[in-house]
């Protein structure tokens, strides 16, 4: 036995004289380039103009990510042929740099067609860049009148308005959903009031192209769901909605009186994803479940 270890220590040390003499080493190389994994916005998603983060989710399995390391370019397209100069700075407020996550809060990007060039790199210097084009949008919602005078309601003549409620959505091609919502009946007072469309009389609403398909107005009413996608030609879309109220009054007991209904139109634009995972609401609430 006492042979057997004087031989392995001999061994041991005319190999370490060999790797020594021959310059032969080991070194640890990290030859794995970061992992971009995920990204917001992602290739030709669709925002709001407003307040977002763009957001990359990173790692690195060889050296670890350089937070140090980060480059964000954004620039915007004129329209006719190339980007425009880095505005990244101009409107980014803050960003948080981790080992699995860059994230950079962008305030009020104008609307428009935008890239985003982002890079990240690993202790050993090995670099991964990912190159995005994403749009901004700048929705709106009008309505042609703040109010309408529907005239004298006289008993047993259908009565509705001259003119037409226009309601207008301009949008790049966001998808959305428009709803009239009403929270109580045309009323005098509370207790005082032209109940809503029965089918033969009373309170009503008819859309274009006025087939005479009458229609009560519940507490709320789909007028439009709109598919989307994106203009390539970047120019907003127009969508108008025109509408017409009335009532038939067919009995004498009904107060003689001015008579009031508020109507409320909201609507709900989808951005991002065909998947829902982010919704602008009426009330200018932007929402991402990623």
């Amino acid at each position: 036995m006492k042979h057997f270890w004087k031989y392995l220590i001999y061994v041991t040390l005319a190999l370490c004289m060999f790797l020594q003499s021959s310059g032969v080493f080991y070194v640890f190389s990290g030859t794995v380039r970061p992992n971009i994994y995920t990204r917001f916005p992602d290739q030709n998603d669709l925002l709001p103009i407003g307040t977002f983060d763009l957001k990359y989710g990173i790692d690195d399995t060889s050296s670890w990510i350089n937070t140090s390391s980060e480059s964000l370019v954004i620039q915007k397209w004129d329209g006719i042929s190339s980007w425009g100069t880095d505005i990244a700075a101009t409107y980014q407020t803050w960003e948080s740099i981790t080992t699995n996550q860059a994230l950079y809060n962008i305030v009020w990007l104008p609307y428009g067609k935008y890239r985003s060039i982002f890079s990240i790199s690993d202790n050993n210097g090995n670099t991964t860049t990912v190159i995005t084009i994403f749009y901004v949008d700048a929705p709106s919602l009008n309505i042609s009148a703040p109010e309408y005078d529907i005239g004298d309601i006289l008993l047993w003549s259908n009565n509705f308005w001259a003119w037409e409620l226009v309601v207008t959505v301009e949008t790049v091609w966001a998808a959305f959903e428009l709803d009239m919502l009403k929270t109580n009946l045309l009323s005098k007072q509370v207790w005082v009031s032209i109940n809503d469309w029965n089918g033969t009389e009373w309170f009503w609403y008819d859309q274009e192209s006025y087939s005479g398909n009458i229609q009560a107005i519940s507490t709320s009413e789909n007028i439009a769901s709109q598919t989307g996608g994106i203009n390539t030609d970047w120019e907003k879309n127009t969508y108008t909605y025109r509408l017409k109220y009335g009532a038939l009054i067919l009995s004498e007991e009904t107060i003689a009186w001015e008579y009031d209904v508020d109507l409320d139109f909201h609507i709900d634009l989808q951005y991002a994803d065909v998947d829902n995972r982010c919704i602008l609401n009426g009330v200018r609430k932007f929402t991402c479940d990623l």
